[in-house]
């Protein structure tokens, strides 16, 4: 099934890429998908690098497995608090 994003989600995937963007929002809203997105969106326009910031161990796994599924492999470094 394709995912069609909100207005919301489309400014973030949209987000400058020369500014530091944050994303909250509660569970299940689409916060994983939105960011790969927006990071897929950024390595394709230019040589930026990001970081993606979790707060447990097993977030940063699932992050990891849905970045690996979207093989947005290259620049992209995912850490969590414990780090």
């Amino acid at each position: 099934m394709p995912w069609n994003p909100t207005a919301e989600q489309q400014q973030v995937i949209g987000h400058d890429a020369t500014r530091h963007a944050r994303l909250l929002a509660g569970p299940g809203t689409g916060k994983s998908a939105t960011v790969i997105r927006m990071m897929l969106r950024i390595s394709e326009e230019t040589d930026a690098k990001g970081k993606l910031l979790t707060f447990t161990r097993a977030a940063t796994n699932e992050l990891r497995a849905k970045v690996y599924c979207m093989r947005l492999l290259d620049g992209v470094e995912l850490w969590n608090r414990d780090r």
